[in-house]
């Protein structure tokens, strides 16, 4: 009997749990007044390797519900304003569904609406095109010293701090078999802060251990991320 109470009370609590996070990430606004209200907007940068399109760039307007743990709900992302295709805005939500905007809700216990500000741009890298840029490795590339070594060189520019812009910028590099860090893409990045290219910089003054490839240095893509917080920020830098 005492089982049977306990799988009662453990299944309600889930469904009101359930129902907490349906009610709590429901609008019930148009897309209309979702767009004219106050509410909060986020800009959100997307890249895609596509030769047909490299050089241009789509815009689409997103309402999504991020929850406690920084995560977009599904249940209730919609396109408010479309790119024109379905595909793209499509591709667009699975993507933002798969990001982390723990961030944005700091200090929030419940989540928020927000409305995503995505401007998708459009690049052509003939080495990452159906994998070809691909190269399998048996030890992984990294900086000399690790990722806090990238960090001491990263010079904070002066206008983002006093502006109290923080962020992670994703760089997808070219790390040669001699361990220098040559071609590159900004992934994510952080727009009009200038992070963008600090990060840069200071990953083109880093030194890396290359891949290995049975026994033998090989030159790989990789992805690295550079982070940019401000002094009184006490989240940790990520680990080797």
């Amino acid at each position: 009997m005492i089982k049977v109470q306990f799988s009662y009370n453990w299944i309600t609590a889930c469904l009101v749990t359930v129902l907490v996070i349906f009610n709590a990430c429901d609008s019930d606004m148009t897309d209309e007044e979702i767009l004219s209200s106050d509410m909060e907007r986020m800009p959100f940068k997307s890249l895609v390797n596509n030769q047909d399109k490299a050089g241009t760039k789509e815009y689409a307007t997103v309402y999504a519900y991020i929850d406690a743990g920084g995560n977009v709900s599904a249940f209730h992302t919609r396109i408010l304003e479309s790119t024109g295709d379905d595909n793209t805005d499509n591709e667009i939500l699975t993507q933002m569904e798969h990001a982390n905007f723990l961030r944005a809700i700091k200090g929030s216990k419940n989540g928020k609406e927000v409305i995503f500000e995505v401007t998708r741009y459009y690049y052509y890298n003939s080495e990452l095109v159906n994998g070809k840029g691909f190269v399998p490795y048996d030890k992984a590339p990294k900086p000399v010293g690790g990722f806090k070594a990238i960090q001491e060189k990263v010079k904070y520019p002066e206008l983002a701090q006093k502006a109290g812009i923080e962020g992670n910028v994703i760089v997808q590099a070219y790390i040669t078999e001699k361990g220098d860090f040559t071609k590159y893409q900004v992934l994510v990045g952080v727009e009009n802060s200038g992070l963008d290219d600090s990060a840069v910089e200071a990953l083109k003054q880093t030194k890396f251990e290359p891949a290995v490839q049975k026994g033998q240095p090989v030159g790989v893509w990789i992805t690295i991320p550079v982070q940019f917080k401000l002094k009184d920020s006490k989240e940790e830098l990520p680990h080797n």
